[in-house]
């Protein structure tokens, strides 16, 4: 996700992604960088976790999201 929104930072951010999950062609590449630009203008919820990031790296805490916790309210299916 990171905070710069350079097109350096961008490149970079998708090749890490990419090798990390061994998505090693260009097509793979451009849907991945596609993504990211799409994340980055239409995703608000990503928009202010980025806007808060230089408080958060600041502050003695970690963020943890957990994907198999069910939301306060709701049952398990």
């Amino acid at each position: 996700m990171g905070g710069e929104d350079s097109e350096r930072a961008l490149a970079n951010s998708v090749d890490v992604r990419c090798g990390y999950n061994n998505l090693n062609s260009p097509f793979a590449t451009h849907i991945v960088s596609e993504l990211y630009a799409l994340l980055n203008e239409h995703n608000e919820l990503l928009k202010l976790f980025k806007s808060r990031m230089p408080k958060l790296l600041g502050d003695d805490h970690a963020t943890v999201i957990n994907p198999d916790k069910t939301p306060a309210g709701e049952h398990i299916t």
